[in-house]
């Protein structure tokens, strides 16, 4: 068990419950094949092996495994992004963009955004090859960031916003960072954020996620790390 101090109440929390329970974040064997005819052809095979030394394929986000794929098309079904009309969405911090390139298969309107070294690297042969729209944008403590337009979704898939070196996020900055992307969504909006926050307590990863556990509460159950699901009213 671990405990957290909310608004003066303190509430416990298993971890062994959370970090055992991935059921949000799989999907069904026709699903994931049909993820896999869209994002893998001939060209990914070729950067596959011509970019092999790249920290995207190093750290296998790229070509991502079965679990990976499938972890992209639970959170659409997760959105009800397969059943709903048309709709702008924005990914921030979209990494190789597979998740991009499922939405726009689907009919959607779906942008993207990463740093400025992710932009560089050469995972934007793939943006490309997507055809892909992205943007560059940078998310830091207690600063407001203007978005292009606005979304009928948010989504945050594993986004860094923690630097072991450089900057924490704080219970403030939760709320400072939710209150700004709700001024960029439309009524009834979702925000889905997928930290990469593991169930674990380490001390200095414990006070992360006890920061962000006091500003949003329990996070929802069924995926490996902290995850919290908003909907502007």
């Amino acid at each position: 068990m671990s405990r957290y101090k909310i608004n003066n109440k303190q509430i416990m929390i298993n971890l062994l419950e959370y970090r055992s329970d991935r059921s949000k974040q799989t999907c069904t064997g026709g699903d994931l094949e049909w993820a896999r005819s869209i994002l893998f052809d001939d060209y990914t095979k070729f950067w596959t092996g011509f970019h092999s030394e790249t920290v995207y394929a190093k750290e296998g986000y790229f070509p991502p495994n079965d679990r990976k794929t499938a972890e992209k098309v639970a959170f659409i079904n997760f959105l009800n992004l397969n059943k709903r009309d048309k709709c702008k969405i924005l990914d921030i911090g979209t990494g190789a963009g597979q998740f991009l390139k499922l939405c726009n298969s689907l009919g959607h309107d779906a942008t993207g955004t990463e740093v400025q070294k992710r932009l560089d690297d050469p995972v934007y042969k793939i943006h490309n090859h997507y055809d892909l729209k992205l943007f560059e944008l940078k998310l830091m403590p207690n600063e407001h960031v203007q978005l292009p337009d606005t979304y009928d979704v948010i989504t945050l898939l594993r986004t860094q916003f923690n630097d072991i070196r450089t900057r924490e996020f704080k219970e403030k900055d939760w709320y400072f960072w939710k209150d700004n992307m709700f001024e960029y969504l439309n009524p009834g909006g979702q925000l889905f954020l997928k930290t990469n926050l593991k169930f674990n307590k380490p001390p200095r990863i414990g006070r992360l996620q006890n920061e962000i556990m006091k500003a949003f509460g329990p996070p929802i159950k069924g995926f490996n790390s902290y995850t919290y699901h908003f909907i502007k009213p």
